[in-house]
């Protein structure tokens, strides 16, 4: 197990199943944006089930590439272990309304002033 300090560099899990499971990817908070192309190269476009977002940070995914289309935001969350919750894409329990299951084509991770959970993952 590696020490991991999301207030030096936050990276957002991707999943193909809703539960966390199946493809997986992770992406650093670095470039302004991933677009399409960026993306691509590590995770399909289009097949975003789940996401595991940092304490601390928001992530921001789009349906059309460079930011356009519908957006839904999501707020990184975490246990009280402060691990970090697997959270669906579209979550009929939590009340969603529209789905974004397998339709994110772009997103940006963006930390925010608040701090993040600091410690071994």
């Amino acid at each position: 197990m590696n020490y991991y300090d999301q207030t030096d560099i936050g990276y957002v899990n991707f999943f193909t199943n809703p539960d966390c499971s199946g493809l997986s990817w992770t992406f650093p908070e670095g470039p302004s944006f991933y677009n399409m192309a960026e993306m691509e190269k590590g995770f399909p476009n289009d097949d975003l089930s789940a996401i595991m977002v940092p304490y601390g940070h928001t992530l921001t995914i789009y349906t059309d590439d460079s930011l356009t289309g519908e957006a839904k935001v999501f707020d990184g969350l975490q246990d009280d272990n402060d691990r970090m919750i697997c959270q669906k894409i579209y979550d009929e329990d939590r009340g969603d309304t529209s789905n974004f299951d397998d339709q994110t084509t772009s997103f940006t991770l963006t930390k925010n002033e608040y701090p993040g959970a600091v410690g071994s993952w």
